[in-house]
């Protein structure tokens, strides 16, 4: 193979450019620490859940003492895990820092021969040799939720954003560490962490090609976000928002995050048939929900009152209305009973004052199924 280098050429090369990511929560307390690597001016490639939830971000370059703030990002894949961050540098100190190459991560060989670079338990510089020992595809049943590729190389928490690089120093993947229902295990069976420990060859990462995509993305837009506003990405809404009587509506709230989540602020924009906004419903979901899981939210207008008659057969009708939508019900962890109570004690609240609800009533006859959701804001559980 051409242009093979040793490991010392790679880790000469590659270390100045991997970087000690450091986050904090809002009180300014550790949340944990992450790798990751420049891949342009004054930006670098991690996971998203390396940050995910922090208040603060902080960079370290291998080698150096100073670090460096991060409150901005210019491109994000949640669905693989994936984020650029925008460093802090206003005296251009870090700009001439080298980018690494990317590899073309189809090509990529089962046996070859690649290097792990990060920071495992916050031990900076660390580099670490093993082969490509799979690919796999997704499949949430084995808790693969993104193509990845299987290394041996070991790696540990601290690594995970790190770079993974071929035998010619090209970044071929991102480290995600170790397989997800290991770490579960773990946290579940204490006396069992000894098999993590031991099953070193189920580290995986996400393709570079998935990064490469990412990248090409974010150059088209040219755009940043505040790195606060990235916990909004992992709760979104499913796209199937109902009607429930002349002026209510119904749909679904998903929370893939790894945090329980509450207060979630969400505005629904209605539109006419000329795809004029007409109407935007703003309301809190207040109520916990966590990891993993999907709520159902309900939106009862208090002008519906008289038209609705909250009977008895209402509530059959409305029952039959949220089972017409067709969820997968495993992702579904509390049942439309719950849903309705909760969205009738919301209503009748609304009457003393502790609620705004929705004033779509008087756009009624002009309302279309065209609409669009915003997740604004939302509380994370401590």
């Amino acid at each position: 193979m051409e242009n093979i280098k040793s490991t010392q050429e790679i880790a000469n090369k590659a270390l100045p450019s991997t970087v000690l990511l450091e986050t904090e929560d809002s009180n300014e307390q550790p949340l944990g620490v992450g790798s990751g690597f420049f891949v342009q001016e004054n930006e670098i490639a991690t996971n998203f859940h390396v940050v995910e939830g922090a208040h603060k971000c902080s960079v370290k370059l291998f080698g150096q003492s100073e670090r460096y703030t991060i409150e901005e990002y210019t491109a994000l894949d949640v669905d693989n895990d994936l984020i650029i961050l925008k460093i802090k540098d206003p005296d251009q100190k870090i700009a001439s820092t080298t980018a690494l190459s990317l590899g073309d991560s189809d090509i990529v060989d089962i046996g070859e021969v690649i290097y792990a670079l990060g920071n495992p338990e916050g031990l900076e510089g660390t580099i670490s040799d093993g082969i490509v020992s799979g690919v796999r595809n997704r499949d949430p049943s084995q808790n693969i939720f993104y193509t990845s590729i299987q290394f041996t190389a070991p790696i540990s928490p601290g690594s995970s954003g790190g770079a993974i690089l071929n035998t010619k120093g090209e970044v071929i993947g991102v480290s995600v560490s170790v397989l997800p229902s290991l770490s579960s295990v773990a946290l579940q069976n204490p006396r069992d962490e000894q098999y993590i420990n031991v099953a070193q060859n189920l580290n995986f990462a996400i393709p570079s090609n998935c990064l490469a995509l990412l990248l090409r993305q974010r150059n088209k837009l040219n755009i940043t976000t505040p790195l606060s506003k990235a916990k909004l990405e992992r709760v979104t809404y499913i796209n199937k928002l109902k009607w429930i009587g002349s002026a209510s509506f119904t749909f679904p709230l998903q929370n893939r995050s790894s945090e329980d989540v509450k207060n979630v602020v969400y505005s629904v924009s209605f539109k006419d048939k000329e795809g004029n906004t007409i109407i935007t419903d703003r309301a809190v979901y207040p109520w916990v929900i966590p990891s993993k899981s999907t709520k159902i939210v309900i939106r009862l207008s208090s002008y519906d009152t008289v038209d609705l008659q909250l009977v008895d057969n209402f509530n059959i009708q409305l029952l039959q209305n949220l089972g017409a939508i067709d969820y997968d019900e495993n992702d579904i962890n509390d049942n439309a009973t719950e849903s309705v109570l909760i969205g009738l004690v919301d209503m009748l609240l609304s009457h003393r004052g502790h609620s705004n609800y929705s004033t779509v009533k008087p756009n009624v006859k002009r309302l279309t199924n065209s609409h669009h959701i915003h997740i604004l804001d939302l509380e994370v559980v401590n």
